[in-house]
């Protein structure tokens, strides 16, 4: 077996199916996350090689995507729906809103009170 170019570790293909699962459970899972732990025994893959291996095919690590999906689906419901923000934080898995406007302006650039009725008006 040879190591892959683009990769620091080797990962079969039998590990990238299984890193595209722990993709799959992670967004499943948004409002109640698996530890690390918990994912790398429900796809059958060791802590390390889940954690080097999903930072290696995606350029980000588990809580990163996690968090980039939290805020996607956050911004969709601001923009689409008719709920306000502390419904949305807890929508998409956090349960203080500040922390959650916090993680959107990081993210977005812009409250997201302010996102939200940006949308709503157009």
């Amino acid at each position: 077996m040879r190591k892959h170019k683009n990769y620091k570790i080797f990962l079969s293909r039998e590990d990238r199916l299984k890193l595209e699962q722990a993709k799959r459970i992670i967004v499943d899972n948004m409002l109640d996350p698996l530890s690390v732990a918990e994912l790398a025994l429900q796809i059958d893959l060791n802590v390390y090689k889940l954690k080097v291996g999903f930072k290696e095919m995606w350029g980000t690590t588990i809580f990163g995507y996690l968090r980039d999906m939290r805020m996607e689906k956050a911004r969709f419901l601001l923009s689409g729906t008719h709920k306000n923000v502390a419904e949305v934080a807890q929508e998409v898995g956090y349960s203080n809103p500040s922390h959650f406007s916090t993680a959107f302006r990081k993210k977005y650039g812009i409250n997201p009170h302010e996102y939200a009725n940006h949308y709503r008006s157009l």
